[in-house]
């Protein structure tokens, strides 16, 4: 995994190894990430539960518009 400092913070380049590569992953899994690394940024709930309802409405305009919810199925 390669990392750059950016102003005192380490960031992820690159995953390597990662588990699911490979395989599906959807939208719902990265979202749960997402909201984990969020929290562990010290962000309020508030503002999480904001990300929450965002991504709801997006999964929701997906499924309306018949669209799938699996990440390589989308890049």
């Amino acid at each position: 995994m390669s990392r750059i400092s950016f102003r005192g913070k380490k960031q992820i380049m690159s995953r390597e190894g990662s588990s699911k590569s490979n395989q599906n992953i959807t939208l719902k899994e990265l979202h749960a990430i997402f909201i984990t690394a969020k929290r562990a940024e010290g962000l309020r709930d508030s503002t999480l539960k904001e990300h929450t309802s965002h991504f709801q409405y997006f999964t929701t305009w997906l499924e309306n518009n018949e669209h799938t919810s699996f990440l390589n199925e989308r890049t």
